[in-house]
């Protein structure tokens, strides 16, 4: 989450893409389900922000 912040407070576009990409490839790793929705709403919570 704490990448998802400094994305949406200094990235460039580019970096952005490649940073959000980055977080979607890593939930898919968390193991436990209901972990992992708390963590894709976490991050939706911070892209509408």
């Amino acid at each position: 989450m704490t990448l998802a912040e400094y994305l949406e407070d200094y990235a460039s576009k580019e970096t952005k893409e490649e940073g959000y990409y980055l977080i979607n490839e890593e939930i898919k790793r968390i193991p436990t389900d209901k972990v992992r929705q708390i963590a894709i709403q976490n991050i939706y919570d911070i892209r509408i922000i």
